[in-house]
């Protein structure tokens, strides 16, 4: 693609946008995903995550639109390790105003005069999909946690069943070492244990206010 061409469709891209409400900031060139650059990123500019990666075309031929999936698909995947909810769009230079086209290679659709794009929108749908990522994580850590307090509970009354009918003989270096292994052992979850600590104070510090 030559550089004119390139500029002018992102430029008619950027404008579109704009004008449906995306802020200016929100558009970055060249984003960074891993090792690799998306030409055109809609960021949520709280978070900074991003929602929507744009790759740009010459045309729409078979092997433009080809090569434009295999990209997109290394990008998005770099992409929802930020944010699941992250969309692929190939856009292509149009005859006819707003002068692109776009294609999201995902669902096949093609939007030739105009698309929905909703900044508002996209910004609800990519911090509801992270607040369930995030739930699903912490309901999965308690579960291990869980899993494995049970399975230390077993061992450490194997251990005093054993000391109490003096099969074993345990001295106080034998306590502090096994004291020093249950810490390491539970020490993964000390910052989850910490979130739901201060979430669970949160929410009664709240309740009291009523």
């Amino acid at each position: 693609m030559s550089l004119l061409v390139e500029k002018n469709l992102i430029e008619n891209l950027k404008q579109y946008l704009i004008r449906h409400g995306y802020p200016e900031n929100s558009m970055i060139a060249e984003y960074k995903l891993g090792k690799y650059r998306a030409d055109l990123v809609v960021i949520d500019i709280e978070t900074n995550s991003p929602m929507q990666l744009f790759e740009l075309k010459s045309n729409n031929n078979k092997r433009n639109v080809d090569m434009g999936r295999q990209q997109l698909s290394k990008f998005l995947q770099e992409a929802r390790k930020l944010n699941a909810d992250v969309i692929g769009y190939l856009v292509f230079p149009n005859d006819n105003s707003p002068f692109f086209k776009i294609i999201n290679p995902e669902t096949e659709s093609t939007k030739k005069d105009n698309f929905d794009l909703n900044y508002q929108d996209q910004i609800v749908r990519s911090r509801s999909a992270k607040t369930e990522i995030i739930k699903t994580k912490k309901v999965e850590t308690v579960d291990e946690f869980k899993k494995k307090i049970n399975i230390l509970l077993e061992v450490l009354s194997i251990i005093f069943v054993l000391d109490v009918l003096e099969i074993l003989n345990l001295n106080n270096i034998h306590l502090y070492l096994i004291l020093i292994m249950i810490l390491l052992y539970v020490l993964p979850y000390y910052e989850e244990i910490k979130i739901f600590n201060f979430e669970l104070k949160k929410k009664q510090s709240d309740n009291n206010l009523h």
